[in-house]
């Protein structure tokens, strides 16, 4: 009886320890999926940067071509702003200038720019100011009222006259501006904008052009057609034209 009885104590203890242990390996599970989830985390595209010419006088003007020589600056839409400032929460802004197939939400930084970096078939850079500093690390406006976003301001001059055919290769890339925290990791990212340029062998470039169609309507009858643009409308019928010019 005595055995008996032993047994079922050790038996009952058996199972406790089981349970204890799935109950910390299930914990360990709900506590390791939130990071899983964050490293493979990337950065939000908040919209397209716009090739302008830089601040000064004429500045803020659409540019859609230049050389290698040719200044440029980059303008973001209203209000763009890192997820928190630089004095308070220890945003920084970076640039960056990579290939069309390289997805710039997976893009990481460090002091010289997107990492891994390199020239010809493996180019990653940041943007060179024209007096030829990467632009890094960059400080945001101070976040109003803290804590909160932090504006980017004062975005510079750049120009591409650092590279030749061999360096930076004919073909299509990206280059933007992009919000981070922190050392490179995969969370690193918070955000970017985005402008894609065509690259000639001589590195003049052209912007890729994305702009949208110009809606018409139109719409036809057994004897009359009649088409409509944002500034002209045409009537025809099988015995007259006319033309009025809004």
């Amino acid at each position: 009886m005595t055995i008996t009885f032993n047994r079922l104590v050790a038996t009952k203890r058996s199972r406790r320890v089981t349970a204890a242990a799935s109950a910390i390996f299930i914990s360990g599970v709900v506590v390791a999926s939130p990071w899983i989830l964050s490293a493979n985390a990337a950065g939000t595209n908040a919209g397209a940067a716009t090739v302008v010419t830089p601040a000064g006088s004429g500045g803020g003007q659409p540019l859609t071509a230049g050389t290698k020589d040719t200044d440029f600056s980059l303008k973001l839409p209203s209000g763009a702003a890192c997820t928190g400032d630089s004095a308070n929460d220890g945003y920084r802004v970076q640039s960056y200038h990579v290939p069309a197939s390289v997805d710039p939400s997976t893009l990481t930084f460090d002091a010289s720019g997107p990492i891994p970096n390199g020239v010809g078939a493996n180019f990653r850079q940041p943007l060179y100011q024209t007096n030829s500093s990467p632009y890094v690390d960059a400080q945001t406006a101070p976040a109003s009222p803290a804590p909160g976003p932090g504006p980017i301001v004062n975005i510079p001059a750049f120009d591409f006259s650092q590279y030749d055919a061999t360096t930076l290769p004919a073909g299509t890339y990206n280059i933007g501006i992009a919000c981070t925290k922190g050392s490179a990791s995969p969370t690193q990212q918070d955000k970017f904008w985005n402008v894609q340029l065509n690259f000639a062998a001589d590195n003049s470039w052209t912007v890729v052009s994305t702009t949208p169609s110009t809606t018409t309507t139109s719409s036809t009858s057994t004897s009359t057609t009649s088409s409509t643009s944002t500034s002209t409308t045409s009537s025809t019928s099988t015995s007259t034209t006319s033309s009025t010019s809004t």
